[in-house]
């Protein structure tokens, strides 16, 4: 068998003092409710003393209540540490629950009549205290007062206990759901980097292969600057949309240099500040790259711009790309399905990739657009 070494010293005294911290708020609510209980008790049974004709002081009767109420602070106290070491201890089990109502009925409950009977006996009515007149003291009523007590007391620490554990499974269930989005959000991610690497080192191909040395070198001079871009933004949950942009025009240029110069692109803004706004990276490469890709399968003679916009209203992004193409082109591809799964879950409602055609005289119209809610936006 497996023996797992004991935790060192400093990690013990670390555990015990989080544990204490974690303790000294209840405990100090615990013994507020009581005092608070202690005194209302006091005031209501000194009026009914005075009323009756008593000279009983208040200072006497705060002795006297607080002599007997002082076992059951104690007790809330010893419940709320022990529920917390077992809950620290990954639960309670029902039986440690049953051993702890046994030796609070059969060992708390028999001190507690006695001790309070025996004060009863030696404090108010000032008799010899023996076992004797402990007995003669006993008053049904005030153990059964005590029973309920006890029920009370225990009903509401168990109560706490499990309203305690239900939130910890909850808040745990909570870490686990957002660490699965967390890694499915890096999967889909990391699926388009090796992806946009391919379709970078395509376009260097086909320069080197039909001879073109100088473009091929501008080519990996560019892809060098693309590939930082990548790395860097790997380590980051979100990036400006002009970074976005600036990252996407030098993408397309690479692209221009591998169809010699056959893209030619018409951007349109809004007069936002983009650098002020943040959305996840490569969240517009999939866009860009479905239409270059499709849209560089037409000849230079059909060549026409492609018309970019990018507007920001009532804090939803909107891009679109409006481009042409000789023929049908295919509704979805492997990383444009990847990025709508990363935008699903995200923003499952309000996000959106649409693909719109519209019929024209010689050839189809298409359109790409991405609907994206940003939720804050800096005060530059």
């Amino acid at each position: 068998m497996l023996h797992l070494p004991d935790k060192p010293w400093s990690l013990k005294a670390r555990d015990s003092l989080c544990f204490v911290q974690s303790l000294w708020r209840p405990l100090l609510i615990v013994w507020v409710l009581w005092c608070v209980f202690l005194f209302l008790a006091t005031f209501a049974n000194l009026y009914d003393l005075r009323h009756a004709g008593s000279h009983i002081t208040l200072q006497t009767q705060l002795i006297k209540f607080l002599a007997i109420l002082l076992p059951w602070p104690l007790l809330s106290s010893g419940l709320l540490i022990y529920f917390a070491a077992k809950n620290a201890n990954k639960g309670i089990a029902w039986s440690q629950i049953l051993r702890l109502v046994l030796f609070l009925v059969l060992v708390f409950l028999p001190l507690h009549v006695v001790y309070e009977h025996a004060f009863f006996v030696a404090y108010i009515r000032r008799q010899a205290l023996n076992w004797e007149a402990i007995v003669q003291a006993l008053s049904p009523l005030q153990i059964w007062v005590d029973v309920m007590v006890l029920l009370f007391i225990l009903s509401a620490h168990l109560a706490l206990q499990y309203w305690q554990h239900g939130r910890q499974q909850l808040h745990i269930a909570s870490q686990s759901q957002q660490e699965v989005l967390r890694l499915k959000l890096l999967y889909l991610r990391t699926h388009l980097e090796p992806y946009f690497l391919l379709s970078s080192l395509e376009g260097i191909e086909y320069l080197v292969v039909n001879a073109d040395s100088p473009m091929a070198t501008r080519a990996l001079a560019r892809m060098s600057d693309l590939l930082r871009y990548v790395l860097e933004s790997a380590q980051e949950t979100s990036i400006s949309v002009e970074s976005e942009i600036r990252f996407l025009r030098d993408y397309l240029d690479l692209q221009n240099l591998a169809c010699a110069n056959c893209l030619q692109l018409q951007w349109e803004f809004d007069g936002h500040d983009w650098s002020a706004i943040q959305i996840p990276p490569l969240l517009l490469y999939p866009l860009f790259d479905y239409a270059v890709r499709h849209r560089q399968v037409m000849s230079k003679d059909q060549a026409s711009p492609m018309l970019v916009r990018i507007a920001l209203e009532q804090f939803t992004l909107s891009v679109s790309i409006d481009f042409n193409a000789a023929s049908p082109i295919l509704s979805s591809t492997e990383e444009l399905e990847a990025a709508r799964q990363r935008i699903a879950l995200l923003h499952a409602d309000v996000a959106a990739i649409d693909l719109m055609t519209q019929a024209a005289p010689t050839r189809l119209s298409h359109r790409i657009r991405l609907i994206y809610p940003i939720m804050e936006l800096d005060d530059a």
